[in-house]
């Protein structure tokens, strides 16, 4: 009799005050397309034909490709001072790139 009624008891308990629903998520807004990496370019002025001149003589030195940029970069230091140092690590870079 007891179990019974623990079990009608649970019944009535259930539909008199029904457990929470969770309510709904909120909804989620869509990630945006990628977006195609844009190709920096460089003015080709004669910083750029400079460049391409020094990387051309420092091509045949037997050193490793970090110690020719270096003094490629240095050169280019000396020869430009105004320029960003950034724009010039840049355009040695790039000029790198096209030869390649």
């Amino acid at each position: 009799m007891r179990i019974w009624l623990a079990g009608r008891l649970r019944r009535w308990a259930d539909a008199l005050d029904p457990p929470p629903v969770a309510p709904d998520p909120p909804p989620v807004a869509p990630d945006p397309p990628p977006v195609a990496p844009v190709a920096l370019v460089v003015d080709r002025g004669p910083l750029f034909d400079r460049a391409r001149v020094l990387i051309a003589a420092v091509e045949p030195i037997h050193l490793s490709g970090e110690a020719r940029r270096h003094q490629v970069y240095a050169r280019l230091i000396k020869e430009f001072p105004a320029e960003r140092r950034r724009d010039l690590a840049f355009l040695i870079e790039q000029v790198l790139q096209e030869s390649a």
